[in-house]
């Protein structure tokens, strides 16, 4: 592929991952972002996510458990029985994951996901900013 370049356009990040080794990020027709996956995560992603279902009722206990063990931690969206956490970089994966494991009988939690920020995040993120 040397001096060749392929302009793939997608909203499928995964796809978009597996197969280029720079990609931008377009928001409301202007290009926001460009660069490898890795840097696009250093550069615009927000640590970890977390993604929780939990009954209704647990929800102002959950919100307030992560706000007080995890500094800095924001909900960025609840719907229904789901409620999802953005958790600064400075926080360890094995920190929260053992958090989380200890209280989840205590906060009624029925299933949860961990992980880093992903380029679906940070692109609805741009979609969100620039709507």
């Amino acid at each position: 592929m040397n001096n060749r370049a392929v302009i793939l356009t997608t909203h499928s990040l995964e796809e978009c991952e597996a197969l280029c080794s720079r990609m931008g990020i377009m928001a409301q027709g202007s290009l926001r972002c460009i660069g490898s996956a890795q840097h696009l995560r250093e550069r615009f992603g927000s640590g970890y996510h977390l993604d929780v279902n939990l009954p209704l009722s647990k929800h102002q206990s959950l919100d307030d458990f992560v706000q007080s063990a995890l500094p800095g931690s924001q909900m960025i969206e609840c719907v229904n029985n789901s409620l999802k956490f953005s958790i600064p970089g400075n926080h360890k994966l094995s920190q929260i994951f053992a958090l989380v494991e200890e209280h989840k009988s205590s906060l009624e939690i029925q299933e949860y996901a961990l992980g880093e920020t992903t380029l679906e995040q940070i692109f609805i993120s741009f979609a969100r900013k620039y709507h």
